[in-house]
């Protein structure tokens, strides 16, 4: 049966067509003219939106990017917005009299932050923020033997302020205060600090075993007529004798001193291997491998000796080159190459290379070519004359990153127990000055902390004595050259920052006390004086701790009670740090004030502000 269609039919259908697209149309455009929200519904629970505005607010703000054409086809007005009467920015109005402010303007106003950002199901929302830093809430109470605070998260090698590690020492050289470069004990500390850390909460990384002392033909290569490799013995060699063999890190748990103890005789095989020439290469044979950047060996230079790592692309179209050789220059820009000292003994180097190639381009001002993730050790290739065992290719190292932090500690402790600081400090603007050779009580305490954990580690005294000795700095004043001080000549103030007049550093002095506690439990009896710090430096966070709050963020210092200055206010980094020192410390305390307090920094974070009159 075939259908009649008529020509009225047809006008009718295309009718309720024009009819159905213009609704929808009118529908879309309608959504212009009030803002966006965000349905509950449709997201997860972290990104429902919360407000406390009146939804009467006559002036809701546009989040993210106007286009100018766009808006202008659909009824919105670029208006000037005078702010303060001062100056004024671009904004757009509705029809109805809604304004629209760019929140590129109100990020730099309010010093808020902002993003465009996708949801668990895929939505994608503004996400904004009063703060960039967070907090790191305990998971278990605070243990003097375990690890520091949150310094798990920590990475302190990939700081702007560390120029490099030193293949020399093992540990940061900072350019804080100092662009050419100096050993900066706090930055030592931590970074001691992290990785003891970090050994404890990630576990045991991923080892790669290249070469322990038996020749692997298949991945040594030998490219220049007369040069050589062989197997040596450790017995049968004169080139090797005992005082200055190297330690594995397990045999440093049982004794530390790596000097000239023939306890730290140590070759598991008994052979070493035995390299001479030009271009001794040890290739890499990708398939087994991981992008695992963490290199560890033995090396004693017998003449003139150097490496070179090379790091290749994931894809293979790109090589980059890291030396290292016997000598005292830490780094050298021509190769790059870093220097691991010039005397003939064993040394036992833990580079980590993803590190030293992006110190190595910011040292040479050029831009990382490309993220570490997708890197890969392809060779290594060795000229000079030396003795090489242990070559190892790992996920990490962090037992020998903060065994290196603590012998560097234990060899430049002074006679009066401290870690001075070789560079100047100023302060607002030169009114405080601190000439090289000052102490810190930041330094001597997170010092004490890892001192404190390496005994509890190894079990060896020389720690809790070097530890212990530490502790006699906090009995000398500012004025005599030390650090100790009074809030109004009467509540104890450790400084981070000595200067006088006291600018009563919060966060440092915090972790000062941490370092006292930590002394007190690891040495009971043996130090009577740390139980006195601790307790008196406890009551004067407790009555000083509300002069560093503003209602809506924290003071870093109390420099304009000292100087009559504009206040010094903590970056949302150090805010968040104050809150996280807090947090810990209540574990220990239990306390009212303290839970409080932190509670309400935690609420300036979020845009919360004290009641106004």
């Amino acid at each position: 049966m075939r259908l009649r269609i008529r020509r009225s039919h047809i006008y009718l259908i295309l009718i309720l067509g024009l009819l159905s697209i213009g609704w929808t149309l009118f529908i879309r455009l309608d959504k212009f003219k009030t803002p966006p929200l965000i349905e509950g519904n449709d997201l997860s629970e972290k990104y429902k939106f919360k407000s406390n505005l009146s939804p009467t607010a006559s002036a809701p703000i546009l989040l993210g990017k106007i286009e100018n054409d766009s808006f202008r086809c659909f009824g919105f007005k670029k208006i000037d917005c005078l702010i303060n009467n001062e100056y004024s920015v671009g904004c757009y109005k509705t029809s109805d009299d809604m304004v629209y402010v760019p929140f590129n303007f109100i990020r730099r106003y309010f010093d808020i932050y902002g993003k465009l950002i996708k949801t668990p199901n895929k939505q994608e929302i503004f996400n904004w923020e009063h703060s960039y830093s967070k907090v790191y809430y305990p998971k278990e109470a605070y243990d003097y033997k375990s690890t520091y605070l949150w310094f798990d998260n920590y990475n302190v090698e990939v700081r702007d302020r560390v120029k490099l590690i030193s293949g020399l020492k093992g540990v940061p050289i900072s350019t804080q205060w100092e662009p050419r470069g100096h050993f900066y004990p706090i930055q030592i500390a931590q970074f001691g600090l992290s990785h003891f850390s970090k050994s404890l909460t990630l576990g045991k990384p991923r080892v790669t075993i290249l070469e322990d002392g038996f020749f692997k033909q298949d991945y040594w290569h030998v490219a220049v007529k007369g040069s050589r490799i062989q197997i040596h013995s450790m017995e049968d060699n004169s080139e090797i004798d005992a005082e200055t063999s190297f330690p594995t890190i397990g045999e440093m748990k049982r004794a530390f001193n790596d000097n000239n103890d023939n306890n730290n005789t140590v070759n598991i095989n008994n052979k070493v291997l035995f390299v001479d020439g030009e271009a001794i290469t040890f290739k890499l044979k990708r398939k087994k491998m991981h992008n695992d950047l963490t290199l560890s060996l033995r090396v004693k230079p017998l003449d003139k000796f150097s490496f070179t790592v090379y790091l290749q692309s994931d894809s293979g179209n790109y090589e980059y080159a890291i030396s290292y050789a016997n000598t005292n220059i830490d780094f050298d820009e021509n190769g790059p190459t870093y220097g691991f000292g010039e005397s003939k003994v064993w040394h036992h180097l833990t580079r980590e290379l993803g590190v030293d190639f992006q110190k190595a381009c910011t040292i040479l001002d050029k831009k990382l070519p490309i993220k570490m993730k997708n890197l890969h050790v392809s060779k290594i290739i060795f000229k000079g004359k030396a003795l090489i065992d242990d070559v190892i290719l790992s996920s990490s190292a962090h037992e020998s990153h903060f065994f290196s932090a603590v012998r560097w500690l234990l060899e430049n402790q002074d006679d009066l127990g401290g870690w001075p600081i070789k560079t100047t400090r100023k302060l607002s603007n030169g009114a405080l000055i601190l000439k090289p050779g000052w102490y810190s009580a930041m330094a001597q305490g997170q010092a004490i902390s890892l001192l404190t954990r390496m005994y509890h580690y190894v079990g060896d005294e020389i720690y809790l004595k070097a530890a212990t000795r530490a502790l006699s700095l906090f009995n000398v004043s500012s004025e005599k050259g030390g650090f100790r001080t009074y809030f109004l000549d009467k509540y104890l103030w450790f400084e981070e920052y000595p200067t006088i007049p006291s600018s009563f550093v919060l966060n440092g002095f915090i972790y000062s006390l941490f370092g006292l506690y930590d002394l007190k439990m690891s040495c009971a009896k043996q130090c009577e004086t740390v139980e006195e710090y601790f307790k008196k430096g406890l009551e004067s966070l407790k009555h000083l701790l509300s002069l560093y709050d503003t209602g809506s963020g924290t003071l870093y210092d109390l420099r304009h009670f000292s100087l009559k200055t504009e206040p010094k206010i903590a970056r949302w980094d150090y805010h968040t740090t104050h809150i996280n020192q807090l947090l810990y410390l209540n574990t220990l305390l239990k306390d009212q004030y303290l839970s409080t307090v932190s509670k309400r920094w935690i609420g300036y974070l979020k845009g919360k502000r004290a009641a106004h009159n």
